[in-house]
């Protein structure tokens, strides 16, 4: 039980906000475990000055994630991830937005301020699911018989 990590979903980190406020969560550090929203990614910028931005979803609620640098190899829309940052209100009239990383979320064609999450870490769950290569074999034990001939 150690080693076990809890992260909230999108519904529920809108849950916490509405129960404490915007700034009741403060500079709190959580994870967020989602899917990438399809239609949603985008990735800029070159090696360590990548940015990736993308929505998401746990298919009832949205929230707009925000990261830097180079982005895992698997990432792509659709696939779960988890992501490890802190929620943040966004506002990107011109004197409200504030400069780093704010002020570069606003300056994307896909978002014009509202809710966000900034993520220092983004991780991409796969599954570990194993499939029998041909799925039509009806006796799975026969997968075997090929490595005793070896």
């Amino acid at each position: 039980s150690e080693n076990i990590v809890y992260y909230w979903e999108p519904s529920e980190l809108y849950e916490q906000v509405d129960e404490l406020g915007e700034r009741g969560l403060g500079d709190t550090v959580v994870r967020l475990g989602a899917l990438v929203k399809t239609g949603s990614l985008t990735v800029s910028g070159l090696g360590e000055d990548q940015s990736i931005d993308f929505l998401a979803t746990d298919g009832t609620r949205d929230i707009r994630v925000f990261s830097s640098g180079v982005p895992p190899a698997m990432l792509r829309e659709g696939i779960g991830v988890v992501v490890e940052g802190r929620f943040v209100e966004v506002g990107c009239d011109e004197a409200e937005a504030e400069v780093g990383e704010q002020a570069l979320l606003c300056e994307t064609e896909m978002f014009t301020g509202g809710p966000a999450f900034f993520s220092d870490r983004l991780l991409v769950k796969h599954s570990n699911e194993y499939r029998l290569p041909d799925d039509t074999l009806d006796d799975p034990m026969a997968v075997y018989e090929t490595l005793e001939e070896m």
